[in-house]
């Protein structure tokens, strides 16, 4: 198999994650050169202190095992695939955090069911029980993410606005008006 070779992107990324664990340390040297790389490229402050993105990949690495990489790629790259399924970049920024939290409630029942499938044959029913209330609350927190997505989505859609015809045929819509044929006269019943 062909080695790639790393990109100067890729080799600055892996030298601030070395600095980074460095500085998690305490040690004050790579603190200041992570800092001093950061305010070269204020976007890297937004993904390190993007918190839902550290919790959902804290979890891939729970559900996938931190040394799996080949696992941990494939829920990555299905999460991507749901993310745009659910509109991904062309979401709303609050659409964008909802579909954020659809995509770690589906780690969180999926990975509650795979626990209880893995583990069924040697549980007592009490494990039985917990694991199912777990299930369960998983699943709600699940749905009620989808709710609040589709929600927000069905509230987001623009209203038409107010359309009226009066008495003369004209037809008022929002503001602007508009002289369309007259309406037939209402006769009374009777007939001319």
């Amino acid at each position: 198999m062909a080695e790639t070779a790393a990109t100067p992107e890729r080799a600055s990324l892996d030298h601030l994650n070395v600095l980074l664990a460095k500085a998690k340390d305490g040690n004050a040297a790579a603190t200041a050169e992570v800092r001093a790389a950061l305010s070269v490229d204020p976007s890297l402050w937004d993904s390190l202190g993007e918190l839902s993105s550290m919790a959902l990949g804290r979890w891939i690495d729970v559900v996938a095992g931190e040394r799996n990489s080949v696992a941990n790629d494939a829920i990555r790259r299905h999460l991507r695939k749901l993310k745009k399924d659910l509109g991904g970049d062309d979401a709303s920024p609050l659409e964008r955090l909802l579909i954020q939290r659809v995509q770690m409630c589906w780690v969180q029942v999926h990975y509650a069911e795979y626990v209880y499938a893995a583990g069924m044959d040697q549980m007592s029913f009490a494990q039985h029980d917990f694991h199912q209330r777990r299930m369960t609350q998983s699943q709600r927190r699940y749905l009620a993410a989808i709710r609040s997505l589709a929600t927000v989505r069905r509230l987001l859609v623009p209203r038409l606005p107010e359309l009226r015809i009066d008495q003369v045929g004209q037809l008022n819509v929002g503001q602007h008006q508009t002289n369309g044929a007259a309406l037939p006269a209402h006769t009374n019943g009777s007939a001319q």
